[in-house]
């Protein structure tokens, strides 16, 4: 099946022979795309549920519709939807907004998150909140929820075992009284360097760890306090950079408390705390040989090293209240203030060496800045929910001052000051949204959602982009779906358009501009039942975006994809698997992106197929296996980055290639 085929016809050469041959099928979706009772069509992932390992949340995000990975390495990938990503994409840990320290991408959000370690995912595609600050692409929030009152003990562990030598565990304890509660889990991923399907290895190992301590008080019938401390650290080697991380210690607390009124107007109030830090190193001697430099042919060598520092702290204090003004109308309104310190230097080495010994009489080392970046933001938000009959309205408002102070900003080499350097400026940001959903029948309701956000130029940018005065972006986005149920049949249909003024984009990976863009795009998610327990599932998500200033595509843009297979479920075994078809993408802008990674050119389509398997051995233990990548295929994702920074005797590639077959084992345990 060549990549000259188009996605229709993949698709449904593709869906009659996943139809005869059971054994490949698609994976059972870890999402649930769940209406609540405010309308908010958000999708919602139950982690205590998900069947398979993940290295971190950027894993499980990929299966769900929209979505695309930036692959970097093993793990630490950059999640994307539909298109946009980074800072565009807020991902929210409990109340309060995570970030990065790292400028090269090594360490997003989402690679501090081990899903075994949380409760809820829930995924708000669009502009369509304000609570937690802009959100231009939608937002992504993950939490862990407080035991029942009574509980008694509960332990959930989890071990995974894979190719590439990987391996995954996680546990956790928790205890609940009627007057106090306690939590208490640690994570640790493993994995090898991985192969790309023609047998290439890529630098991509890591390690990773993380504990978790947790404790709540009910002070009366409707007030609980409750504390988190968390911290971690971890190793990775990365095929897209010429550094690998030698750290990612990270270090979180946080406490809230929460007043319920029930049945008065003011129903209840929350008051949230939260201390991150992350203390990262990445160098290019410690997994990787020194690459020398000839200075005197046959006679004098020199050997140059690079350690970079970079760290972040951050500090939010949030306060929320929430107004049942009748029956049918609340209104949940609130402020929040965020401190986000950024700052990085460069420690750099040179040894002169005789060639071929270990005699080097002569050493240098210069210690120099890079950037220092302190933004401190106040947000107010309201949002306000009105039900009657068959209709639910929902809207909000937020202003956000946003105030950012620049210590020294230099280039990489730390020999040239940027523009901004010892600067200050003030930026005032708006975002809202009117969000109108209706029950037509009772087996189908639609929606239609209007929604506004700005969004600042984040410290990456700012500070690795020469972009400290570059305009604020604004992304006005119309958003309108169908979803049909009727029995074990169920179909999703959204469409949406965007025109985003002053879009920062990144051009040849070291300055940056405004520009203006249009995203459109839809996705198709549908399940039906085809004979007994044998159902059919199938997704198509697509989105297309120009460049309007430079009368180009966006670049950084992801191409059209769709899932297509078989599962078969009994309440105690389940079999499935399936094809995932991606076309080929052809519209690029080689040379800009975004702050996360650039066009290097067009990407040919592929076709991967993996299976899996699920059973309950026991009230309490559920047994798992699969194998991704079933016929080893090699290709890579359109917008991951450069394999180009291999170590030497490693085969350079255009891109980081995603893995090749994997199979996987997973047990996993609650009681």
């Amino acid at each position: 099946m060549t990549s000259k085929l188009s996605l229709r016809a993949r698709g449904l050469c593709l869906l009659l022979w996943s139809t005869a041959a059971a054994a490949e099928t698609v994976a059972p979706t870890v999402s649930i795309t769940a209406t609540r009772n405010d309308g908010a069509p958000d999708t919602v992932v139950d982690l205590r549920e998900v069947p398979r390992s993940h290295s971190d949340a950027s894993e499980l995000l990929r299966d769900i519709t929209g979505f695309n990975i930036s692959r970097v390495g093993g793990t630490a990938g950059s999640a994307f939807l539909r298109g946009l990503g980074g800072a565009r994409l807020p991902i929210v840990v409990n109340d309060a907004v995570a970030d990065a320290a790292c400028n090269h991408g090594m360490d997003p959000a989402t690679s501090y998150l081990q899903p075994d370690s949380y409760d809820v995912l829930t995924v708000v595609k669009g502009p369509n909140t304000v609570q937690f600050g802009p959100a231009l692409s939608g937002q992504v929030r993950v939490q862990r929820l407080p035991p029942e009152p009574g509980q008694g003990s509960r332990l959930r562990a989890a071990v995974g075992r894979s190719g590439f030598d990987r391996l995954d565990l996680s546990a956790e304890y928790s205890w609940s009284g009627e007057q106090f509660w306690l939590r208490a889990g640690a994570v640790r991923n493993d994995s090898d360097d991985y192969r790309d399907g023609a047998g290439r290895r890529f630098q991509s190992f890591y390690s990773r760890h993380s504990t978790t301590l947790a404790a709540g008080a009910r002070l009366g019938p409707d007030t609980d306090v409750e504390v988190d401390i968390e911290n971690g650290d971890a190793i990775a080697g990365f095929p897209a950079f010429h550094m690998d991380g030698t750290r990612f210690r990270r270090s979180v607390w946080g406490a809230k408390l929460t007043h319920r009124r029930p049945g008065r107007t003011l129903s209840a109030l929350e008051f949230s705390l939260r201390w991150q830090h992350v203390n990262h190193l990445m160098d290019d001697y410690t997994y990787r040989p020194i690459k020398p430099v000839e200075l005197v042919p046959g006679f004098l060598d020199q050997f140059p090293t690079l350690l970079m520092r970079q760290d972040y702290t951050g500090r939010t204090a949030r306060l929320s209240a929430r107004f049942d003004l009748d029956a049918a109308t609340d209104v949940l309104a609130g402020a929040d203030v965020r401190d986000d310190a950024h700052e990085g230097d460069n420690f750099r080495t040179t040894r002169t060496c005789f060639t071929g010994t270990d005699n080097c009489p002569l050493s240098t080392a210069s210690l120099t800045s890079f950037y220092r970046l302190d933004a401190r933001a106040q947000g107010a938000f309201a949002e306000m929910t009105h039900r009657r009959d068959t209709v639910t309205l929902r809207a909000g408002l937020r202003v956000d001052r946003l105030h950012t102070q620049a210590g020294e900003l230099r280039n990489f080499l730390g020999t040239q000051l940027l523009p901004g350097s010892g600067e200050e400026r003030t930026e005032t940001l708006r975002s809202g949204f009117v969000r109108l959903q209706w029950q037509i029948d009772p087996s189908l309701d639609g929606f239609i959602a209007f929604g506004v956000a700005q969004r600042a130029a984040s410290n990456l940018e700012r500070a690795s982009f020469a972009a400290f005065h570059i305009d604020a972006e604004t992304n006005r986005e119309i958003n309108a779906g169908l979803n049909w149920r009727a029995g074990d049949t169920h179909v999703a249909v959204n469409v949406f358009h965007s025109r985003i003024g002053d879009f920062i984009l990144a051009e040849q990976g070291i300055t940056a501009r405004n520009v203006d863009a249009r995203r459109v795009g839809a996705e198709l998610d549908a399940r039906l039942r085809v004979v007994g327990d044998l159902h059919a599932v199938g997704s198509v998500a697509w989105t297309r975006a120009d460049n309007l200033t430079q009368d180009v595509p966006l670049a950084q843009t992801s191409p059209a994809e769709m899932r297509l297979g078989l599962e078969y479920l009994r309440p105690t075994f389940s079999v499935s698997g399936g094809v995932r078809l991606v076309q080929r993408q052809d519209r690029v802008h080689v040379g800009f992106g975004n702050a996360l990674g650039t066009d290097l050119g067009e990407t040919p389509g592929f076709a991967t197929v993996r299976v899996m398997l699920s059973w309950q051995a026991m009230q309490g233990i559920v047994l798992s296996a699969g194998v991704d990548n079933l016929f080893d295929r090699a290709y890579a994702e359109h917008i991951s980055r450069t394999g180009g920074f291999q170590p030497a005797g490693l085969v350079l590639t255009e891109r980081v290639n995603e893995p090749g077959r994997l199979a996987w084992l997973r047990a996993r345990l609650d009681f």
